[in-house]
């Protein structure tokens, strides 16, 4: 079934090879479960897997949660909201069938970053027949294959984004979302104290928009050159290479700090995806500064009208209007003063974190 779809290349996870012995494994593992009577696989799938929601539903509701998501914080918010427990799920650790019956395990596609790790899951999901594996995919708009591969290997995938969701879908039993990636850098105990930092309205006029250069992503990289040639004065451009800290190695108040030293921030995706980036510029009180391609996705959120003032757009294919978007952007900020950041930053608040996302995926299992 696999093997139909994909070429037999290797998977490629940011700078991973995955051999193409992975997909064979998944593959032994799926024709397990066909059926002679001629029940599709997926149906077959899926009846397990709402099984065993009903069995998490009334036995519990535990919940194991990733260290890529996982802190006091998230795991309090859950409590009071989607769960009886929550505790931290290493992959690294031994693992039982009786330690995870009837519990959810909340994965993020780099759980699934290396042969070691999607061995001991493939092997875990073999002796946990009651666990439901639930995986957050970040990168189904660009990392297809792996999508693949993580989707066989769960019960429920969660999308950041709508792109290949038709494809996934024939691969996992439960397609949840679009839900946009939650804001990963800091959590709501921590936006909390930032509070002050966030209200600060003596900013540079230069634009926060320093990138990694990824050799998979050359159009970002050549637009980010563009600006960078043509409007030198904001400042925009890609992270040094000899810079003692990347920004994932930053404490929250760094990267805090950061953020908030800007007016505005330039969002450049990958290709036609809703970054991080917006949620993180709006949620420290900045502008962002959107291609227009992205107008349709973001006129999508369902609570697009109670920030659709603060977001400017520029033109990808012309940037000869971009200083005047950036100085109509930078005006509004001024402009709107504390209440703009404060607009902007609660909404984020308020929608996407991770606490409110996860607990918003969590609460959709109920009418499963």
């Amino acid at each position: 079934m696999i093997k139909t779809m994909l070429d037999r290349t290797y998977l490629k996870f940011q700078h991973l090879s995955i051999d193409y012995f992975v997909l064979r494994i998944i593959e032994k593992y799926l024709s397990k479960l066909s059926n002679r009577n001629g029940i599709k696989l997926r149906e077959k799938r899926l009846l397990l897997v709402k099984d065993k929601i009903l069995k998490w539903k009334t036995c519990g509701r535990n919940l194991l949660i990733s260290p890529f998501f996982y802190d006091d914080c998230l795991s309090k918010y859950l409590l009071n909201t989607a769960s009886s427990f929550a505790s931290k799920f290493d992959i690294e650790n031994n693992y039982d069938e009786e330690s995870y019956t009837n519990s959810i395990i909340i994965l993020n596609g780099n759980d699934f970053s290396d042969k070691k790790k999607i061995n001991k899951i493939f092997k875990m999901r073999k002796i946990c027949k009651d666990t439901i594996f639930l995986t957050y995919l970040y990168d189904n708009h660009h990392l297809i294959s792996h999508s693949i591969l993580i989707s066989s290997l769960s019960d429920i995938v969660v999308i950041a984004h709508p792109d290949f969701k038709n494809l996934i879908e024939a691969y996992a039993p439960i397609v949840l979302g679009p839900f946009p990636a939650p804001i990963q850098s800091w959590n709501l105990q921590e936006l909390t104290q930032f509070q002050e930092l966030i209200e600060k309205t003596n900013r540079s006029v230069s634009i926060g928009g320093m990138y990694y250069r990824y050799d998979d992503f050359l159009l970002r990289n050549e637009f980010i050159e563009l600006i960078h040639k043509n409007y030198q004065e904001f400042k925009v451009g890609f992270t040094g290479e000899n810079q003692t800290k990347s920004y994932h190695q930053k404490t929250s108040l760094e990267k805090m700090e950061e953020w908030t030293n800007f007016k505005t921030s330039l969002i450049v995706p990958v290709s036609d995806d809703l970054p991080i980036r917006f949620f993180d510029a709006l949620i420290t009180g900045s502008i962002p500064i959107v291609p227009k391609k992205l107008k349709n996705k973001i006129e999508s959120l369902n609570t697009y009208e109670i920030i659709k003032s603060e977001i400017f757009w520029y033109d990808e294919s012309n940037i000869s209007n971009f200083n005047k978007v950036i100085c109509s952007a930078l005006k509004h900020f001024e402009d709107r003063g504390i209440d703009g950041i404060r607009l902007r930053s609660n909404w984020a608040l308020k929608f996407q974190t991770k606490e409110v996302i996860l607990s918003k995926v969590i609460s959709s299992l109920e009418t499963i």
